[in-house]
């Protein structure tokens, strides 16, 4: 999967013209690389870029995972409370997750990684909700 630096070096293949709204939901197949101040300034990065083409952008945090490891959920954990810090303090609309998602197995398929089909349609609800306020 995608990192949030490949997720900025696509943005260039953006359709020309004002986007109307951005949701960005990454992070996760960055935390195994365990540089999570690297990370810190790659979405702090990829946001700035992002606001330079989209006034309305939506930080859609991560999902807490099942059964995938203490270090890989400890460092999403860290992940989750740094953006919804860093994002009110820089006007960014966050999308906590967390919660939603937390002890609940039916929202997600066997790897305890990827939603399930209800996974997928409780992320989708939690970001739509973010672009009609």
């Amino acid at each position: 999967g995608a990192r949030v630096s490949d997720i900025e070096a696509k943005l260039d293949e953006l359709p020309g013209g004002e986007v109307s709204a951005l949701v960005i939901h990454a992070g996760t197949n960055d935390i195994r690389h365990r540089q999570s101040e690297i990370l810190k300034r790659n979405f702090t990065s990829l946001c700035k870029t992002t606001k330079k083409r989209c006034q309305n952008i939506i930080v859609s945090g991560p999902l807490p995972t099942l059964h995938r490891g203490d270090e890989a959920f400890s460092r999403l954990s860290s992940l989750n409370s740094w953006l919804t810090s860093w994002c009110a303090s820089n006007n960014f609309v966050f999308v906590n997750n967390w919660d939603c998602f937390w002890e609940r197995p039916g929202l997600y398929r066997r790897d305890g990684l990827h939603p399930s089909w209800r996974g997928a349609l409780m992320l989708s609800d939690n970001m739509a909700s973010c672009l009609k306020t």
